[in-house]
C-alpha cells in the first residue's frame, strides 16, 4: 500500500513541476497575459481569502474567471486567445470556506496580440493589515507597477527557457518602465 501512495506522490509532483513552464506557442493566436501580484503582510497572520476576476472577450462577450493568490508573483493566463478583453469583476474569495465576499466593478482593457506576452501595466495588490491589536483586514487592488515590481517579473520570466519562444506585446514594449527591462 505504501508504494501505490509513493507512486501517487511522485506522479503529483512530476505533474506540479512540470506544469509551472511556460508553453510554447503553437499557433498565431496564442497569447499569455501576465498579472503581476504583490503581496504585503504587516502581520503575523497568513493571508485568508484570494481573489476571483472576471475577464470578458470584448468580441464575443465571453466570460473567464481566474484566481488571484498572494502566494504568486505573477498569474500567467495562456487560455485566452489574442484580441481585446477588459477585467469587468474582481470577487472576494474566503481561503477555508470558499465563500464569496464583496465584489467590484472594474474596466481594465487589454489587447492580447498572437505569440506575444501582454503584462499588464497594473499590479494586483493584497495587503493584509492590522486594523487594531486583535483583527486584520485584507484589502485587494490594481495599483500601477513601480520600479522593483517590474524588475522582479522580468528577472522571474527571464530564468523560464520557453522564453525564447515568444515576443512581448508593443504595448508591453511601449510600456515606459517595463521597455527598460526587455533584451533586445
Amino acid at each position: 500500500m505504501r508504494k501505490y501512495y509513493f507512486a501517487i506522490l511522485v506522479v503529483l509532483i512530476f505533474a506540479f513541476f512540470s506544469c509551472s513552464t511556460f508553453p510554447v506557442p503553437e499557433s498565431n493566436t496564442d497569447a499569455i497575459l501576465i498579472i503581476p501580484i504583490k503581496a504585503i503582510n504587516e502581520t503575523t497572520r497568513d493571508f485568508y481569502a484570494k481573489t476571483r476576476i472576471r475577464i470578458k472577450n470584448d468580441r464575443t462577450g465571453e466570460s473567464s474567471y481566474f484566481l488571484l493568490t498572494p502566494m504568486k508573483n505573477y498569474l500567467a493566463i495562456t487560455s485566452l486567445d489574442s484580441g481585446s478583453y477588459t477585467i469587468v469583476e474582481k470577487v472576494f474569495v474566503y481561503n477555508k470556506s470558499g465563500k464569496t465576499g464583496s465584489s467590484r466593478s472594474l474596466d481594465i482593457n487589454f489587447t492580447l496580440e498572437g505569440r506575444a506576452i501582454t503584462i499588464l501595466p497594473e499590479i494586483f495588490t493584497f495587503k493584509l493589515a492590522r486594523k487594531d491589536p486583535t483583527s486584520s483586514t485584507t484589502y485587494t487592488n490594481f495599483n500601477h507597477v513601480m520600479y522593483e515590481d517590474a524588475e522582479r517579473i522580468f528577472n522571474i520570466l527571464y530564468s523560464k527557457d520557453e522564453i525564447a519562444h515568444w515576443k512581448f506585446s508593443d504595448r508591453t514594449v511601449r510600456h515606459a518602465l517595463y521597455s527598460e527591462f526587455i533584451r533586445k
